[in-house]
C-alpha cells in the first residue's frame, strides 16, 4: 500500500437531489480521485465549533466508534488503526478530518492525489475558517451544486429519506427558502480560484464541457475524467450503503435530459408560484426562467399562508437567516 500524506481535498456541497451522487460517481471514475460516501452526522459532530484542543482525544475516540457503528460513516470502510499516528498527532478537528480523508484514499485508491467529500455542512467549514486557512499545505477546493428549485422540489418529494422513510421535502415554501439560502451561500463562497458553482442542468446537457471545467479547477486530465469506467477499484456506486441505494438508481445510467423539465407535469400552479416567488431574482441570475408571471390572488395568498403555517413560522424564520463568510 502506498501511503500518501496531505492529499488535496474537494468539498462537494449541495442540497438533496441536485445531482451530487451523479457527479461524485463520475469523479470517482478518475484514477486520481477517491470519492467518499456521505458521512453527515459523524462528520458534523467532528467538525463542530465546540471542538477545543483538550477535546481532540475524545473526538478521535468517538470517530473510531462511528467508523464501525454509524450507518453512513461505516461505509467508508476505514479502520481506526489505519488513522493511527495521523489522528493522534492532530492539533484540532480539521486535522483529524484531513487524516480521515487521507486514510480513506489509502484504503480504496492509494495512488489518488484528491479526496472528494460530500456534504452541505462543509460550506459552514469554509465560512468559519476561510479558504486560505483550510489549505494547510494542501489544496482545498469546493464545488457548489445548484438545480432548478422546481425540479429539485419534485425530486425531493418523490424521494423517501433512508432515515425517516418520509419524503425529503413536501413544502414548496421551505424548499424555496432553503434553495435561496443555498444559492446565496454558493454565490459568496464559490469564488475562483478556490471554488465554482455547477448547475445540475449543465452537468446533464453539457456533461463533458462541465467536467472539463471541473478538471481545470482540480488540475486534472479532463479526458480521463470523462472517459467512462476506470480500471481503478472502488467507484462511489460500490460504496453506497444498501439502505440508500433506492435514492441513486439512476446514478450509473448517464445524463438523463428528460428529468430537467418533468417538474412542469408534477407541480400545481400554486406550488410552482411558491417555488418561483421565494427564490426571486436568484433564479433569473442562474438562468432559470419563471413559468408564471402573474400576481398572486387572494386564494393563492391564503394557500401560501396555509403552507407557511404547516411549516411553522419559527422554522421559516430560521431559514431566512444569512450566513456571513469571512473569505
Amino acid at each position: 500500500m502506498r501511503i500518501m500524506y496531505k492529499r488535496n481535498i474537494l468539498f462537494l456541497i449541495y442540497q438533496n437531489r441536485t445531482g451530487s451522487t451523479f457527479l461524485a460517481n463520475q469523479l470517482s471514475q478518475h484514477p486520481d480521485v477517491a470519492v467518499a460516501p456521505e458521512g453527515h452526522e459523524p462528520l458534523e459532530r467532528l467538525l463542530s465549533r465546540a471542538c477545543t484542543p483538550s477535546a481532540v482525544g475524545a473526538r478521535i475516540e468517538r470517530l473510531g466508534q462511528d467508523l464501525t457503528m454509524d450507518p453512513k460513516l461505516s461505509s467508508w470502510k476505514v479502520s481506526s488503526s489505519l488513522l493511527g499516528e495521523r489522528a493522534a498527532a492532530a492539533s484540532d478537528e480539521l486535522d483529524i478530518f484531513y487524516a480521515l480523508c487521507d486514510s480513506f484514499a489509502d484504503t480504496h485508491r492509494p495512488n489518488a492525489s484528491w479526496v472528494a467529500v460530500k456534504g452541505h455542512f462543509l460550506s459552514d467549514l469554509i465560512a468559519r475558517h476561510g479558504y486560505q486557512a483550510l489549505q494547510r499545505d494542501r489544496k482545498v477546493r469546493a464545488i457548489f451544486l445548484i438545480r432548478d428549485p422546481r425540479a429539485m422540489f419534485v425530486s425531493q418529494r418523490e424521494s423517501l429519506s433512508s432515515r425517516t422513510h418520509q419524503p425529503m421535502q413536501d413544502n414548496p415554501l421551505v424548499a424555496g427558502l432553503r434553495w435561496r439560502q443555498a444559492v446565496n451561500e454558493a454565490t459568496r463562497l464559490s469564488h475562483a480560484p478556490f471554488g465554482m458553482m455547477v448547475r445540475y442542468e449543465d452537468l446533464i446537457l453539457e456533461n463533458e464541457p462541465t467536467l472539463g471545467k471541473i478538471a481545470e479547477l482540480l488540475g486534472l486530465d479532463s479526458g480521463r475524467l470523462s472517459a467512462g469506467e476506470t480500471a481503478e477499484p472502488a467507484t462511489l456506486v460500490e460504496l453506497i450503503p444498501d439502505e440508500q441505494k433506492h435514492l441513486h438508481r439512476n446514478v450509473g445510467r448517464g445524463p438523463m435530459a428528460d428529468r430537467i423539465d418533468r417538474w412542469q407535469k408534477k407541480l400545481s400552479t400554486r406550488e410552482t408560484m411558491a417555488l418561483e416567488l421565494i427564490p426571486g431574482r436568484a433564479m433569473q441570475r442562474l438562468g432559470y426562467k419563471r413559468h408564471h408571471g402573474g400576481r398572486l390572488g387572494v386564494m393563492d395568498i391564503g394557500a401560501m399562508i396555509k403552507l407557511a403555517t404547516s411549516a411553522g413560522w419559527r422554522k421559516l424564520g430560521k431559514l431566512t437567516g444569512r450566513l456571513k463568510a469571512p473569505v
